[in-house]
């Protein structure tokens, strides 16, 4: 996920993108934590946090390409290194650290034979390399939870999707019009793909693709668009007829079921089109750290999740403390990973 106005002081900052950020990282982290502990209840729709970040994505990811001064060949290489600096060192360490723990997991707790772990269909074995790849949902499989979605990385194919594919698309959608064109085909896109993968691999793999077709990548790419139409929309002064566009096209069902996108990009456009004044640094250092903290915390949770569940049901501790020790663990080890991380990109960066 791209950093929020990097390079920026803090007084050029506009925290309102931070803060998005943030909220976008609590809406996934309450709605698993629901799933896990049974509190929050009722926590199902914090899934539109995802929804929020690829949004959220998209706004960004085209302001940052608006800023070369021309899209040439080397300012592309510039944008992809950015993204492998900002995705690989911690996307990569997550996965070495779940080989690791599922191969101790299965082995040890489960005592299943290493040989078995280890087999090309095994838990470990070469399937995995699918996650380095982002090819988790590009490829279906007869474990959607196990190679699909394990510790819940379905997404990160579609983040890896939309950053390829936006410099190509950014040439030709370089503005509001032209990205709401771009906006209503990967929307169409999203209506039809879910039926026509079902059809091409129902026979193969039946009820066990679950929620492949719906979250395959190519299909969730409308939902990076409406971020970027909402970016031009800023840039060209045209956000009240974004809006008119969104909410007539949700009244007569051109955009069917989009309600929660409808009201995270009216109110990202809200958040980008002023910058709330704060004068307290503490509270700026607080948010920017949180929204730094905001990835981390993303791809790690469910695994500190797993861990506390496992220790927990050992020694026998009470609902409370498992609730303390996931939300209070999972932020530290959120600071932590991103602490640890940090010099590995600086590493990467000063190599590329």
């Amino acid at each position: 996920m791209l950093g929020i106005n990097d390079g920026m002081n803090k007084a050029d900052r506009n925290y309102n993108l931070d803060i998005f950020r943030i909220m976008a990282a609590a809406f996934v982290f309450l709605v698993h934590l629901g799933q896990w502990s049974g509190y929050p209840r009722n926590a199902e729709n914090g899934f539109y946090g995802v929804w929020l970040f690829f949004i959220l994505s998209g706004y960004l990811i085209f302001e940052s390409l608006d800023k070369y001064e021309q899209l040439n060949w080397n300012n592309v290489k510039d944008y992809y290194k950015k993204r492998i600096v900002r995705i690989f060192p911690l996307y990569w360490s997550v996965l070495i650290f779940i080989w690791v723990f599922d191969l101790l997991k299965y082995v040890v707790l489960e005592g299943m034979p290493l040989s078995s772990v280890i087999a090309k269909d095994g838990v470990c074995g070469i399937k995995y390399l699918r996650y380095f790849f982002f090819g988790q949902m590009f490829i279906p499989s007869d474990n959607y939870e196990l190679w699909n979605n394990r510790y819940v990385l379905w997404t990160m194919s579609a983040f890896a999707l939309f950053y390829v594919v936006a410099p190509i698309i950014k040439k030709i959608s370089d503005s509001f019009i032209k990205s709401l064109v771009v906006l209503f085909v990967f929307y169409e896109i999203n209506k039809y793909i879910p039926n026509v993968l079902r059809s091409v691999f129902s026979g193969a793999y039946g009820d066990t693709l679950e929620s492949f077709p719906e979250l395959n990548a190519l299909c969730v790419m409308y939902l990076f668009f409406i971020g970027v139409c909402a970016y031009y929309a800023v840039k060209e002064k045209k956000t009240v007829l974004y809006a008119v566009i969104l909410i007539i096209g949700y009244s007569f069902y051109i955009f069917r079921g989009t309600e929660y996108e409808i009201v995270f990009v009216l109110l990202l456009m809200v958040a980008t089109s002023t910058n709330m004044e704060i004068k307290n640094e503490k509270v700026k250092t607080a948010i920017l750290l949180m929204s730094k903290c905001s990835f981390p915390l993303y791809l790690t949770h469910i695994i500190w999740f797993d861990i506390v569940t496992r220790i927990c049901s050992f020694i026998g501790t009470g609902v409370a403390i498992r609730l303390l020790l996931y939300v209070i663990g999972a932020m530290a080890v959120a600071y932590v990973t991103y602490r640890l991380i940090t010099p590995l990109e600086n590493k990467l960066r000063s190599i590329l």
